[in-house]
Protein backbone atom coordinates (compact mmCIF):
# COMPACT_ATOMS: atom_id res chain seq x y z
CA UNK A 1 0.00 0.00 0.00
CA UNK A 2 1.30 3.74 -1.02
CA UNK A 3 1.64 6.25 1.66
CA UNK A 4 0.01 8.46 0.13
CA UNK A 5 -3.23 5.46 0.45
CA UNK A 6 -2.46 4.96 3.91
CA UNK A 7 -2.50 8.68 4.92
CA UNK A 8 -6.04 8.57 2.94
CA UNK A 9 -7.20 5.65 4.41
CA UNK A 10 -6.55 6.57 8.05
CA UNK A 11 -7.92 10.37 7.87
CA UNK A 12 -11.31 9.01 6.62
CA UNK A 13 -11.43 6.89 9.49
CA UNK A 14 -10.27 9.50 12.37
CA UNK A 15 -13.22 12.18 10.41
CA UNK A 16 -15.43 9.34 10.99
CA UNK A 17 -14.00 8.58 14.47
CA UNK A 18 -14.96 12.38 15.50
CA UNK A 19 -18.33 12.09 14.18
CA UNK A 20 -18.92 9.41 16.36
CA UNK A 21 -17.52 10.74 19.62
CA UNK A 22 -19.77 14.35 18.28
CA UNK A 23 -22.75 11.79 18.27
CA UNK A 24 -22.08 9.85 20.90
CA UNK A 25 -18.82 10.51 23.41
CA UNK A 26 -18.90 7.09 25.12
CA UNK A 27 -19.04 4.69 22.36
CA UNK A 28 -17.29 7.58 19.76
CA UNK A 29 -14.01 7.93 22.14
CA UNK A 30 -13.57 3.80 22.66
CA UNK A 31 -13.94 3.32 18.80
CA UNK A 32 -11.43 5.49 18.02
CA UNK A 33 -8.79 4.37 20.76
CA UNK A 34 -10.07 0.71 18.74
CA UNK A 35 -9.25 2.35 15.82
CA UNK A 36 -5.49 3.55 16.78
CA UNK A 37 -4.68 0.48 18.48
CA UNK A 38 -5.37 -1.60 14.73
CA UNK A 39 -3.54 1.42 12.84
CA UNK A 40 -1.06 1.23 15.35
CA UNK A 41 2.49 0.74 13.87
CA UNK A 42 5.77 1.30 15.89
CA UNK A 43 6.14 0.55 19.53
CA UNK A 44 5.54 3.91 21.08
CA UNK A 45 1.62 4.34 18.91
CA UNK A 46 1.21 0.92 20.43
CA UNK A 47 2.17 2.26 23.72
CA UNK A 48 0.19 5.36 23.71
CA UNK A 49 -2.81 3.78 22.29
CA UNK A 50 -2.91 0.63 25.40
CA UNK A 51 -2.29 3.47 28.15
CA UNK A 52 -5.35 5.39 26.37
CA UNK A 53 -7.41 2.90 26.48
CA UNK A 54 -6.79 2.21 30.42
CA UNK A 55 -7.28 5.98 30.92
CA UNK A 56 -11.04 5.92 29.33
CA UNK A 57 -11.97 2.45 31.03
CA UNK A 58 -14.69 4.68 33.29
CA UNK A 59 -17.20 6.59 31.75
CA UNK A 60 -16.63 8.72 34.67
CA UNK A 61 -12.59 9.75 33.56
CA UNK A 62 -11.57 12.83 32.88
CA UNK A 63 -10.42 11.59 29.87
CA UNK A 64 -13.90 10.93 28.94
CA UNK A 65 -14.95 15.30 29.41
CA UNK A 66 -11.71 16.35 28.04
CA UNK A 67 -11.97 14.26 24.88
CA UNK A 68 -15.45 15.41 24.23
CA UNK A 69 -14.51 18.87 25.01
CA UNK A 70 -11.62 19.14 22.67
CA UNK A 71 -14.18 17.33 19.84
CA UNK A 72 -16.69 19.81 20.18
CA UNK A 73 -14.84 23.01 20.90
CA UNK A 74 -12.07 22.93 18.08
CA UNK A 75 -12.94 23.23 14.18
CA UNK A 76 -12.83 19.87 12.92
CA UNK A 77 -10.69 19.88 10.02
CA UNK A 78 -8.01 21.70 11.94
CA UNK A 79 -8.07 18.47 14.42
CA UNK A 80 -7.88 15.94 11.84
CA UNK A 81 -5.36 17.82 9.91
CA UNK A 82 -2.66 18.57 13.25
CA UNK A 83 -3.57 14.73 14.22
CA UNK A 84 -2.32 13.43 10.78
CA UNK A 85 0.36 15.71 10.87
CA UNK A 86 1.29 14.61 14.12
CA UNK A 87 0.33 10.96 14.44
CA UNK A 88 0.77 9.62 10.90
CA UNK A 89 3.54 11.94 9.49
CA UNK A 90 5.03 12.43 12.54
CA UNK A 91 5.07 9.04 14.76
CA UNK A 92 4.52 6.89 11.78
CA UNK A 93 6.48 8.27 8.50
CA UNK A 94 8.54 10.38 9.79
CA UNK A 95 9.75 8.36 13.12
CA UNK A 96 10.55 5.66 9.81
CA UNK A 97 13.46 7.77 8.30
CA UNK A 98 14.50 8.93 11.79
CA UNK A 99 15.49 5.31 12.70
CA UNK A 100 16.12 4.42 9.03
CA UNK A 101 18.96 7.73 9.36
CA UNK A 102 20.15 7.34 12.85
CA UNK A 103 21.15 3.65 11.87
CA UNK A 104 22.81 4.26 8.52
CA UNK A 105 24.72 7.94 9.75
CA UNK A 106 25.31 7.05 13.29
CA UNK A 107 23.91 10.41 14.91
CA UNK A 108 20.51 11.18 16.69
CA UNK A 109 17.66 12.88 14.56
CA UNK A 110 14.85 14.60 17.37
CA UNK A 111 11.14 13.95 16.26
CA UNK A 112 10.49 17.69 17.51
CA UNK A 113 12.78 20.70 17.12
CA UNK A 114 12.38 23.88 19.15
CA UNK A 115 13.11 27.47 17.85
CA UNK A 116 13.75 29.79 20.41
CA UNK A 117 12.90 32.99 19.45
CA UNK A 118 12.99 35.12 21.91
CA UNK A 119 16.21 37.32 22.15
CA UNK A 120 18.85 36.88 24.28
CA UNK A 121 21.88 38.34 25.91
CA UNK A 122 20.11 42.34 24.91
CA UNK A 123 20.12 41.61 21.76
CA UNK A 124 16.66 42.40 19.47
CA UNK A 125 17.97 39.46 16.49
CA UNK A 126 15.24 38.18 14.70
CA UNK A 127 15.91 34.95 12.93
CA UNK A 128 15.19 35.70 9.39
CA UNK A 129 12.17 33.50 7.98
CA UNK A 130 14.09 32.76 5.14
CA UNK A 131 16.94 30.63 7.72
CA UNK A 132 13.66 29.41 9.53
CA UNK A 133 12.14 27.68 6.14
CA UNK A 134 15.30 26.11 5.66
CA UNK A 135 15.89 24.83 9.19
CA UNK A 136 12.51 23.26 8.05
CA UNK A 137 13.12 21.15 4.94
CA UNK A 138 16.29 19.89 5.93
CA UNK A 139 14.71 19.21 9.26
CA UNK A 140 11.94 17.05 6.98
CA UNK A 141 14.06 15.64 4.73
CA UNK A 142 15.41 13.95 7.82
CA UNK A 143 11.99 13.08 9.60
CA UNK A 144 11.83 15.50 11.94
CA UNK A 145 7.66 16.56 11.49
CA UNK A 146 7.30 18.95 14.15
CA UNK A 147 8.47 22.25 15.43
CA UNK A 148 7.88 24.31 18.64
CA UNK A 149 8.62 28.15 18.47
CA UNK A 150 9.10 30.53 21.45
CA UNK A 151 7.59 34.35 20.83
CA UNK A 152 8.42 37.34 22.65
CA UNK A 153 6.36 39.98 23.18
CA UNK A 154 6.39 42.45 20.73
CA UNK A 155 7.61 39.89 17.83
CA UNK A 156 8.28 41.55 14.84
CA UNK A 157 7.94 39.10 12.40
CA UNK A 158 4.31 36.72 12.75
CA UNK A 159 3.13 37.71 9.16
CA UNK A 160 6.93 36.12 7.69
CA UNK A 161 6.77 33.42 10.36
CA UNK A 162 3.14 31.88 9.26
CA UNK A 163 4.07 32.29 5.82
CA UNK A 164 7.00 29.91 5.84
CA UNK A 165 4.78 27.73 7.95
CA UNK A 166 2.25 27.82 5.95
CA UNK A 167 4.78 26.50 2.88
CA UNK A 168 4.81 22.78 5.08
CA UNK A 169 1.11 21.86 5.16
CA UNK A 170 2.50 18.22 6.79
CA UNK A 171 4.19 19.24 9.68
CA UNK A 172 2.72 20.50 12.65
CA UNK A 173 3.95 23.46 14.42
CA UNK A 174 3.17 24.42 18.32
CA UNK A 175 3.64 27.92 18.82
CA UNK A 176 4.42 29.70 22.38
CA UNK A 177 2.88 32.63 22.30
CA UNK A 178 2.60 35.64 24.93
CA UNK A 179 -1.26 36.93 25.42
CA UNK A 180 -0.43 40.57 24.14
CA UNK A 181 0.71 38.76 20.65
CA UNK A 182 -2.51 36.36 20.58
CA UNK A 183 -4.68 39.50 18.60
CA UNK A 184 -7.63 38.81 15.70
CA UNK A 185 -5.82 38.54 12.67
CA UNK A 186 -2.94 35.93 14.46
CA UNK A 187 -5.91 33.98 15.68
CA UNK A 188 -7.35 34.27 12.17
CA UNK A 189 -4.15 32.68 10.18
CA UNK A 190 -3.58 29.83 12.79
CA UNK A 191 -7.33 28.76 12.17
CA UNK A 192 -6.72 29.25 8.59
CA UNK A 193 -3.44 26.91 8.74
CA UNK A 194 -5.15 24.42 10.14
CA UNK A 195 -1.33 23.37 11.38
CA UNK A 196 -0.80 25.07 14.47
CA UNK A 197 -1.48 24.31 18.16
CA UNK A 198 -1.41 27.76 20.09
CA UNK A 199 -0.65 28.12 24.23
CA UNK A 200 -0.92 31.14 25.89
CA UNK A 201 1.65 31.78 28.11
CA UNK A 202 -0.53 32.12 31.73
CA UNK A 203 2.57 33.48 33.82
CA UNK A 204 3.02 36.41 31.70
CA UNK A 205 1.18 39.65 31.61
CA UNK A 206 -2.37 40.50 33.52
CA UNK A 207 -5.01 37.90 34.37
CA UNK A 208 -7.48 40.07 31.64
CA UNK A 209 -5.74 39.64 28.70
CA UNK A 210 -4.74 36.28 29.49
CA UNK A 211 -8.53 35.64 29.65
CA UNK A 212 -9.27 37.38 26.51
CA UNK A 213 -6.12 35.49 24.46
CA UNK A 214 -7.64 32.17 25.22
CA UNK A 215 -11.19 33.12 24.64
CA UNK A 216 -10.07 34.18 21.40
CA UNK A 217 -8.75 31.12 20.28
CA UNK A 218 -11.56 29.20 21.53
CA UNK A 219 -13.95 31.53 20.10
CA UNK A 220 -12.57 30.39 16.80
CA UNK A 221 -12.04 26.96 17.69
CA UNK A 222 -8.47 26.32 17.73
CA UNK A 223 -6.52 23.94 18.86
CA UNK A 224 -5.13 25.32 21.95
CA UNK A 225 -3.59 25.08 25.47
CA UNK A 226 -1.96 26.96 27.72
CA UNK A 227 2.08 26.85 29.44
CA UNK A 228 3.30 27.52 32.82
CA UNK A 229 6.64 27.67 34.48
CA UNK A 230 5.26 26.68 38.07
CA UNK A 231 6.41 24.76 40.35
CA UNK A 232 3.31 23.54 42.14
CA UNK A 233 1.20 21.77 39.00
CA UNK A 234 -1.91 20.65 41.18
CA UNK A 235 -2.65 24.20 41.88
CA UNK A 236 -1.52 25.36 38.36
CA UNK A 237 -4.39 22.66 37.14
CA UNK A 238 -6.90 24.18 39.23
CA UNK A 239 -5.69 27.81 38.54
CA UNK A 240 -6.58 26.91 34.59
CA UNK A 241 -10.34 24.37 35.06
CA UNK A 242 -11.27 27.65 37.64
CA UNK A 243 -10.39 30.11 34.44
CA UNK A 244 -13.42 32.18 32.48
CA UNK A 245 -12.09 30.07 29.22
CA UNK A 246 -10.67 27.08 30.92
CA UNK A 247 -8.37 25.39 28.56
CA UNK A 248 -8.10 21.59 27.87
CA UNK A 249 -3.86 21.53 27.72
CA UNK A 250 -1.74 22.96 29.90
CA UNK A 251 2.28 22.58 29.44
CA UNK A 252 5.13 22.64 32.18
CA UNK A 253 7.78 23.98 31.64
CA UNK A 254 10.62 22.58 33.63
CA UNK A 255 14.67 21.80 33.10
CA UNK A 256 15.22 20.78 29.80
CA UNK A 257 19.07 20.23 30.92
CA UNK A 258 19.41 15.82 30.27
CA UNK A 259 15.48 15.11 30.50
CA UNK A 260 15.80 15.03 34.08
CA UNK A 261 13.22 17.32 35.86
CA UNK A 262 13.00 18.13 39.65
CA UNK A 263 9.45 16.86 41.46
CA UNK A 264 6.72 19.77 40.96
CA UNK A 265 6.09 19.50 44.76
CA UNK A 266 5.47 15.95 45.87
CA UNK A 267 3.65 15.20 42.70
CA UNK A 268 4.92 14.34 39.21
CA UNK A 269 3.03 15.04 35.91
CA UNK A 270 2.24 11.04 35.27
CA UNK A 271 1.25 10.69 38.09
CA UNK A 272 -1.47 13.31 37.72
CA UNK A 273 -2.09 11.99 34.34
CA UNK A 274 -2.65 8.51 35.75
CA UNK A 275 -5.19 10.06 38.86
CA UNK A 276 -6.42 13.24 36.47
CA UNK A 277 -9.24 15.28 38.45
CA UNK A 278 -9.98 18.18 35.96
CA UNK A 279 -10.28 17.75 32.32
CA UNK A 280 -7.01 19.58 31.66
CA UNK A 281 -4.33 17.39 30.12
CA UNK A 282 -0.74 18.09 31.24
CA UNK A 283 2.08 18.10 29.12
CA UNK A 284 5.63 17.94 31.13
CA UNK A 285 7.21 19.53 28.07
CA UNK A 286 11.17 18.64 27.78
CA UNK A 287 10.45 15.03 29.28
CA UNK A 288 7.30 14.13 27.38
CA UNK A 289 9.37 15.09 24.18
CA UNK A 290 12.36 13.00 25.33
CA UNK A 291 9.88 9.96 26.37
CA UNK A 292 8.79 9.58 22.68
CA UNK A 293 12.34 10.41 21.39
CA UNK A 294 13.23 7.22 23.73
CA UNK A 295 10.65 5.22 21.82
CA UNK A 296 10.43 6.57 18.87
CA UNK A 297 14.58 6.11 18.84
CA UNK A 298 16.72 4.53 21.77
CA UNK A 299 18.49 7.76 22.80
CA UNK A 300 16.65 10.78 23.38
CA UNK A 301 18.18 14.30 22.34
CA UNK A 302 17.09 18.22 21.71
CA UNK A 303 17.67 20.52 19.64
CA UNK A 304 16.82 24.51 20.28
CA UNK A 305 17.56 27.06 17.78
CA UNK A 306 18.17 30.65 19.21
CA UNK A 307 17.22 33.63 17.87
CA UNK A 308 20.87 34.53 16.72
CA UNK A 309 21.13 31.03 15.13
CA UNK A 310 23.25 29.10 17.71
CA UNK A 311 22.30 25.53 18.39
CA UNK A 312 22.08 24.30 21.71
CA UNK A 313 21.91 20.65 21.89
CA UNK A 314 20.70 18.22 24.70
CA UNK A 315 21.16 14.48 25.21
CA UNK A 316 20.19 11.91 27.79
CA UNK A 317 22.50 12.78 30.69
CA UNK A 318 23.03 16.22 30.52
CA UNK A 319 24.27 19.04 27.42
CA UNK A 320 26.19 17.85 24.37
CA UNK A 321 28.53 19.67 22.27
CA UNK A 322 27.29 23.19 21.09
CA UNK A 323 28.41 26.44 19.89
CA UNK A 324 27.64 25.72 16.00
CA UNK A 325 25.32 28.28 14.27
CA UNK A 326 22.27 27.76 11.71
CA UNK A 327 23.61 30.42 9.18
CA UNK A 328 26.78 29.06 8.85
CA UNK A 329 26.46 24.77 9.46
CA UNK A 330 23.45 22.42 7.24
CA UNK A 331 21.63 20.92 10.12
CA UNK A 332 22.56 17.76 9.27
CA UNK A 333 26.05 18.52 9.58
CA UNK A 334 24.81 19.89 12.88
CA UNK A 335 23.26 16.77 14.28
CA UNK A 336 26.35 14.88 13.36
CA UNK A 337 28.44 16.76 15.60
CA UNK A 338 26.28 17.59 18.67
CA UNK A 339 24.08 14.69 18.90
CA UNK A 340 26.61 11.37 17.66
CA UNK A 341 25.03 7.54 18.64
CA UNK A 342 26.25 6.36 22.04
CA UNK A 343 29.76 4.43 21.51
CA UNK A 344 30.13 7.01 17.95
CA UNK A 345 32.92 9.62 17.95
CA UNK A 346 32.34 12.89 16.67
CA UNK A 347 33.72 13.89 13.48
CA UNK A 348 37.25 14.37 14.04
CA UNK A 349 37.02 12.65 17.55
Amino acid sequence: MTDKLSYAIIRSAVEKGIRDIQADPGRGVRGLIDLGEMFAIGRFQKDFFQVAQQMVDSPDSCYYQLVDRTVRSVDKDLLVTFGMNLGYNSWTRGASLIRETEDREGFNIPWMMVLDLLPGDGSAQVLPAGEIARVLREGRALGTYCYCFFLPEGYPATEELLSVLGAEPDCAFVLFLPPALADEALVQKIHRLGTIFAAVDLDAGQPEETRRATRLLLEHRCLCGGFTRRADLVRALDSVREEEAPLPFLFFLREASGHTPEDGGDIRVEKIREQLRVPVFPVDFYEDIAHIDRNISSEACLITIRSDGRVAATQDGGRAAGGLNIYTTPLRDILKSTAPKRGRSTPGG
